[in-house]
């Protein structure tokens, strides 16, 4: 079926009738609910599209998390000049996806963990998919951690809002400031719940991310950052003696630098590099 150019009445149908097919119930404890309205996959697909020609890779690999049925995978499989891998935790898929993989040369499946598979894949230029609700953050930050270029996911409408949440907001926390300086966030749509099969509580969101620097950038300074977060409305000089675990030398420090005056939810990714620098001096001193 192309799942672009279609009803969203078809879709339901052919995904029932799968299911049934198959014998699969889908599994709330997955967060197991089936992408439907055709829109919704034109737009990640158009948005995967750009991903790939900016990566500007003879042969892009893009890693689509939860392939479920199918339905994503064969439309950016079919749609998209790429080498596309389908990731699936569930091996009540794999007869069905065993047949998307027969049909498309250029898709393969993998049967297995995403959040473990994304960061140990060699090459990987773009990762795509309907993250399951009930581990979108530790995908997120496995997306972070990988080599990918660029993604294109949807995820619940809340988490969305903390990815994009500003220095000093209520939304703004250690997931936003982690993402934010690695990736440029840009919303593409809201979906409703009545785009998806069981209709979830939430609205969704299609969430484009786009790579400014690596993991390693940020690694230095990553537990530091999450220590602090634990002190969000403390002033860093106090919160920062407090994670260190250690005696800082505030001669050393040029206490007329802004940073020292901001409280750590208003900690921007701008000053991360500034951080680092300062926790490798105190570190290793």
């Amino acid at each position: 079926m192309d799942i672009l150019n279609t009803s969203r009445k078809e879709i339901v149908k052919w995904l029932k009738s799968n299911l049934s097919r198959y014998g699969i119930k889908l599994r709330k404890k997955l967060s197991q609910v089936m992408m439907v309205e055709p829109k919704a996959f034109r737009r990640i697909v158009e948005a995967i599209n750009v991903c790939v020609q900016n990566c500007s890779i003879r042969n892009p690999v893009v890693l689509e998390v939860g392939a479920g049925l199918g339905t994503l995978t064969t439309a950016i499989g079919g749609n998209i000049k790429a080498y596309v891998v389908g990731i699936e935790i569930d091996k009540r898929f794999t007869s069905l996806l065993k047949e998307v993989q027969d049909l498309y040369p250029n898709i393969d499946i993998i049967i297995g963990d995403a959040r473990r598979i994304i960061e140990a894949f060699r090459f990987v230029h773009v990762v795509a998919g309907n993250l399951p609700y009930h581990i979108t953050s530790d995908l997120v930050l496995a997306i972070s951690r990988s080599n990918a270029i660029c993604s294109v996911i949807t995820i619940q409408k809340d988490v969305a809002d903390r990815l994009m949440a500003k220095p000093g907001t209520k939304n703004y926390g250690k997931i936003s400031l982690f993402v934010q300086y690695m990736f440029d966030v840009e919303l593409i749509d809201i979906l409703p719940p009545q785009f998806f099969i069981p209709a979830p509580e939430v609205s969704s969101a299609i969430v484009l991310m786009k790579r400014k620097r690596g993991y390693s950038e940020y690694s230095t300074v990553e537990s530091i950052v999450k220590c602090l977060f634990s002190f969000r409305r403390k002033h860093l000089l106090k919160s920062l003696k407090k994670c260190i675990g250690s005696e800082i030398n505030i001669v050393e420090l040029d206490l007329s630098d802004d940073l020292w005056r901001k409280r750590v939810y208003q900690l921007a990714p701008e000053d991360i590099r500034k951080l680092a620098t300062i926790v490798r001096s105190i570190t290793s001193s």
